[in-house]
């Protein structure tokens, strides 16, 4: 877990030098290996450091560590700087330091991978994302305004080019053949998950009622009031009666 670095030698050094004196006035306790990368309370694991020793160590330990646990101890020394329970002295953070912090709590896409969702969320909120905050009336109106304008052939043709040979999830890998007849024998007959099974008379009703009540657009090449789904599909510039009439 521990990195054999200079930090780490510092690290050891200062615990090592704090665990063999004696000392007077204010200190606060320590965890040697931080609760968060797995540190008990058990008296071995604790000592006593002052103010500036503290903050110092946790300081170190954002450079001992990779991946996740990197950002754990980042997080704790941010903590240092401004979390203050009763009694404690903290030591006074610079700002050069404060926004060092800043800036490394920014999670890579690699590291993101490796964490928790809810680990992952609460560093992308001290990251500065858009997360727990909400878009203005006025913001939201513009969104939507953007969002139905009507596209342009241009645009639907570009749009259309960059999907060509891509598949969803699989963005930008088209699927073989072989892995196709892979998917298709992983989903058919009894692999299917529903393979066996019936809906109920009540479900098949529901769904009738659905597709009765859905409302309907009618057809300007044939004249017909189709459902939506079947009127992209079936109906309008696919409609077979187009130029018929």
């Amino acid at each position: 877990m521990f990195l054999n670095n200079k930090y780490s030698k510092w690290y050891n050094q200062i615990v090592q030098h704090a665990q063999s004196r004696l000392i007077d006035g204010y200190v606060e306790e320590h965890h040697i290996i931080p609760k968060s990368l797995g540190g008990t309370d058990l008296v071995e694991n604790l000592v006593k450091l002052t103010a500036r020793e503290h903050f110092i160590c946790h300081l170190l330990l954002t450079k001992m560590v990779e991946g996740s646990y990197k950002y754990k101890m980042i997080k704790a020394a941010q903590m240092m700087g401004f979390a203050h329970g009763n009694g404690q002295q903290r030591y006074k953070t610079t700002s050069r330091i404060y926004e060092s912090l800043k800036r490394a709590i920014t999670v890579p896409d690699e590291v993101r991978q490796k964490m928790g969702v809810s680990q992952r969320l609460r560093f992308e909120n001290e990251s500065g994302t858009f997360l727990g905050r909400k878009h203005s009336d006025d913001t939201r109106m513009k969104m939507s305004q953007s969002a139905s304008k009507p596209k342009s052939i241009a645009w639907k043709e570009s749009a259309s080019k960059n999907r060509k040979g891509k598949t969803a999830p699989n963005l930008g890998i088209a699927h073989t053949e072989e892995t196709k007849k892979k998917i298709s024998a992983a989903t058919t007959g009894e692999k299917n998950g529903f393979f066996g099974k019936h809906h109920s008379e009540e479900q098949r009703q529901k769904k009738r009622e659905e597709k009765l009540n859905a409302p309907k657009k009618e057809c300007q090449h044939c004249g017909k009031l189709i459902d939506s789904m079947n009127f992209n599909r079936w109906h309008g510039d696919k409609c077979k009666m187009k130029g018929t009439i």
